[in-house]
């Protein structure tokens, strides 16, 4: 027996200056977490999700909105997590 085998999470979010948040900025912060590997907790509605940390495993954007001046204003970010256990 190996143990159990790594869990994965997939979801959306939506990224929306018309809710605070900053597109672009964000994307950029998800793009440099899945090329760089880097290890996070995955925190939902403020409790943390699972016992391990995660990696992103798959990132895709969808930019939604822009405004006159074509500044992206709301963008969808589809992402898949894997577990990353403590070595």
């Amino acid at each position: 027996y190996l143990g159990p085998e790594l869990d994965t999470i997939s979801f959306s979010m939506t990224l929306s200056a018309f809710l605070g948040v900053g597109p672009w900025r964000e994307i950029t912060k998800l793009r440099k977490m899945a090329r760089k590997g880097h290890v996070h907790r995955l925190v939902i509605g403020g409790k943390v999700y699972g016992s391990h940390k995660w990696v992103i495993e798959k990132c895709s954007i969808e930019m939604r909105r822009f405004d006159g001046q074509g500044r992206l204003m709301e963008a969808e970010a589809k992402l898949t997590l894997k577990e990353y256990p403590k070595r």
